[in-house]
């Protein structure tokens, strides 16, 4: 095969991935003319608004919702609130019942069926003439419902919305960002030349007799609901001057997801509206086609394109350096990708090119998900939306959970590996000595990352005879405990029992440094004489050491207990620096080898 056909199939890959960023623009700038827009008068009589609000789990959330909403400057006679709390396990349904004297009216769905189902049920239940849809996490300016009222006025007009803007200071945040400051000014072309076909989720305002019956299983009721008005022969209107911001993702997993979803649903709505892909919708199809169709295939371009220049390289010495280029900027961006996983900075080009790949790989699973019919009508807030509560504290930063997750596995896999030739001995002695299985399990209680209590197995080799607990009741640590046996006060000096734990780590339900565990019905009643007692395991897994235990011994009582609380709080201060982190981690694990180098602190 020549070079030339080479040329050629690269030529064409690649303007398929560009396309929809370049020539698409072009064509609608240059290929249709713009449509004049008709001068309506203000309104004499202003039409009755439904404020439609789906929401899941959204109790912390709602309350600043709805007095954004009530704040808007319409007059309360001609706008009504809808709630609708979807399968909600959280107080959403009672935050929204509070504002019912203020006219919000709330539905409260038993069973979660997903924001269409949500939004269906309040239409079924909306009397207004014009039906503005927004999401929980949408603040609204006060204008916002009196300046789309006015753009409903003409006749002609189905649906009409703001700008959405996605703010935020970081790499993820600037380079999506970026990307709907491009959006922004093409929306603005397309709407000038009666292309724009969706809305954003956020908010859009439509007549109520335009939003058509859609399938229950459809992914984007933003894009479709719009798309079949502009058929039907409505126009969009589109605010730029009326700004709608909202939280840039952080998470790159949230980016994934939400271009995952964003991905299967394109491709949804454009197979089952195929029709509109013909000649005679031009406006239509070149939108459908230019914009959603081909950027949606982004992954399909960038392979392919990979897949022919890696695979031609191996016969044309010619195609070598870019085959390589290519190769050496995907393996740069997987770095980097990696690095911002981690929670560290990356300089802004870098950031957008991660977000690209990241971006480009969720469509790819999105694509792959459409001929699955995966189920994508339940949308989940993204982490980094979700509202702290105030009876648990802040996570630590994401660089100090990668680094210290890293540390537990290589940690655990070292210590497992000196731990293995030890483990048939220590077992043969533990049944020489007494009678009764080699180890213990026994039912420990921590928090997981929403501050809610979870319960877990924690093993150990036995230590105890036993019948040391024969009636069941948990029972302090005494000198010289006389239930302990020969061979487990030797494990206990040495703090071999533990080593059965090194496996959970490398699992995940403990970490190598971190509070120390305790049995629920001790919790239960330490949680009652020491405040926050709980709270300890908020931030951080058990761990097997911790900062309390090299500086006491077993506990003995509830002083000895509110004596490692103070050590256990300290520790947990220094997990929210990465700097004081690694200093605070080395200090434990020398001295805990200290401890167990001079057999401190075991009864």
């Amino acid at each position: 095969m020549s070079i030339g056909i080479d040329i050629l199939i690269i030529a064409f890959l690649f303007l398929g991935l560009v396309s929809p960023y370049l020539l698409y623009p072009l064509l609608v700038r240059y290929g249709f003319p713009p449509r004049e827009r008709s001068v309506v008068e203000e309104a004499e009589r202003l039409p009755k608004v439904n404020v439609l609000i789906p929401a899941h789990n959204e109790a912390a959330r709602l309350d600043q919702k709805l007095r954004n909403t009530l704040a808007l400057s319409y007059p309360r006679d001609r706008i009504e609130i809808l709630v609708a709390s979807d399968g909600s396990d959280d107080h959403t349904a009672d935050v929204g019942r509070a504002y019912e004297d203020s006219g919000v009216r709330v539905f409260e769905l038993s069973e979660r069926g997903g924001k269409l189902a949500a939004l269906n049920h309040l239409l079924a239940h909306a009397q207004g003439e014009l039906i503005l849809f927004t999401d929980v996490g949408a603040d609204l300016p006060e204008n916002t419902v009196s300046e789309l009222v006015q753009d409903l006025a003409d006749p002609g007009v189905a649906v009409a919305m703001p700008r959405y803007a996605s703010v935020g200071d970081k790499g993820a945040a600037t380079a999506d960002g970026a990307y709907w400051n491009r959006e922004t000014r093409l929306k603005k072309l397309e709407a000038e030349r009666d292309m724009l076909l969706g809305a954003h989720g956020a908010c859009y305002l439509m007549r109520r007799h335009t939003i058509a019956a859609v399938p229950a299983d459809t992914i984007h009721d933003d894009l479709l609901w719009p798309l079949l008005a502009r058929a039907a022969g409505g126009r969009i209107v589109y605010r730029s001057d009326i700004v709608v911001p909202d939280a840039a993702p952080v998470h790159l997993s949230t980016i994934f997801e939400r271009t995952a979803r964003m991905a299967h649903g394109n491709l949804q709505i454009l197979w089952r509206n195929r029709a509109l892909l013909s000649p005679r919708h031009a406006r239509i199809a070149a939108s459908l086609i230019g914009h959603k169709l081909l950027k949606t295939l982004g992954p399909v371009w960038i392979l392919s394109l990979a897949l022919w220049v890696n695979y031609r390289a191996l016969s044309a010495s010619a195609l070598v350096p870019l085959a390589i280029a290519g190769d050496a900027l995907v393996l740069f961006l997987l770095g980097a990708a990696i690095w911002r996983t981690a929670g560290l900075p990356l300089p802004r080009s870098v950031a957008m090119g991660v977000h690209a790949l990241v971006a480009m790989t969720a469509c790819g699973v999105g694509i792959l998900r459409f001929p699955l019919r995966a189920n994508g009508t339940r949308w989940r807030r993204p982490p980094e939306n979700d509202v702290l509560a105030l009876h648990r504290p802040a996570l630590p930063p994401r660089s100090v959970r990668a680094v210290k997750r890293t540390l537990d596995i290589t940690g655990s896999l070292i210590g497992i590996l000196f731990a293995l030739p030890l483990i048939p001995f220590i077992a043969l002695a533990i049944r020489l000595d007494s009678k009764g299985p080699v180890l213990y399990r026994q039912e420990r209680v921590a928090k997981d990352y929403m501050g809610r209590p979870r319960s877990f197995a924690i093993w150990k080799f036995r230590t105890m005879r036993v019948d040391a607990e024969a009636d069941g009741q948990a029972v302090w640590a005494v000198e010289r405990d006389p239930r302990i046996t020969s061979v487990g006060r030797f494990l206990r000096k040495l703090r071999l029992d533990e080593l059965p734990q090194l496996f959970q780590v490398l699992g995940g339900d403990m970490t190598l440094v971190g509070p120390r565990p305790e049995r629920p019905s001790i919790t239960d009643s330490l949680a009652v004489q020491l405040p926050s007692y709980d709270d300890r395991h908020a931030p951080c897994k058990p761990g097997i050491t911790g900062w309390a235990q090299v500086h006491t011994g077993y506990d003995t009582s509830v002083d000895s207990v509110r004596e490692k609380l103070l050590y256990d709080f300290t520790y947990n201060a220094h997990l929210y620096g990465l700097r004081s982190y690694l200093g605070m981690e080395i200090r434990v694990i020398l001295l805990t080898l200290a401890v167990i180098i001079n057999r401190k602190g075991a009864h």
